[in-house]
């Protein structure tokens, strides 16, 4: 296959890396399990267990499936939550609204980049035969000066007490939510929970708490 071109946008940038991740759409996953519950309870009160016992197996091989489907396909809604969580912290960090003595927002926008990172550097491995390196690097440029920005906001706040964002961490941060919305509709759920597993470590280890 030919190599990737390094592309304009970090956005694009972030698809083309992703690219690779896609699966394939299984369909109406949610209609699918509330049939075999109906399914299930019906068999069950009938005393045919040994039907039930295939059903309910059958439940868990659709969940199974779900999370390991890129959460973009498998749950759209979930991603778009998400998405409007980190986009109204950001938001509220940028205007300087952000309550003081309120570390959500920073926190939670810290853990969007975090995750990010570490998903940019396992894609970009995964693909590394089709340019995911360079494209990962070009990414993480990205990342970092919007953790720096993010670590800059905490100085500010531990000196002023009061949240904000200085102008070089702003255009950094807004890029790194596109980069972050890409890989969560790319990523499973199953990968993302590693990815958060991972950061914690890191953090731990950071501040020397034994895992």
């Amino acid at each position: 296959m030919p190599k990737l071109q390094p592309l304009v946008t970090n956005r694009i940038q972030a698809r083309a890396l992703c690219r690779n991740q896609q699966r394939t759409n299984f369909g109406s996953m949610p209609c699918a399990r509330r049939r075999m519950a109906d399914d299930f309870v019906l068999w069950l009160h009938r005393g045919h267990l040994k039907k039930a016992v295939r059903i309910v197996k059958g439940e868990r091989a659709t969940r199974a499936l779900e999370r390991s489907q890129p959460m973009g396909e498998a749950m759209p809604r979930e991603v778009e939550r998400i998405m409007l969580k980190a986009r109204m912290h950001l938001d509220m960090l940028v205007r300087g609204t952000v309550p003081p003595g309120d570390e959500e927002t920073h926190d939670y926008l810290c853990h969007v980049v975090g995750i990010s990172q570490i998903r940019v550097c396992d894609i970009g491995v995964a693909n590394r035969t089709h340019g995911g390196i360079q494209l990962a690097n070009e990414l993480m440029a990205t990342l970092n000066a919007a953790a720096q920005g993010l670590a800059r906001a905490r100085q500010r706040y531990e000196k002023m007490g009061c949240w904000g964002l200085d102008d070089p961490a702003i255009e950094p941060l807004r890029e790194a939510l596109d980069i972050y919305e890409t890989v969560l509709g790319a990523s499973s759920a199953m990968q993302m929970e590693q990815a958060q597993t991972a950061r914690l470590a890191k953090l731990q280890a950071q501040m020397g708490v034994a895992a």
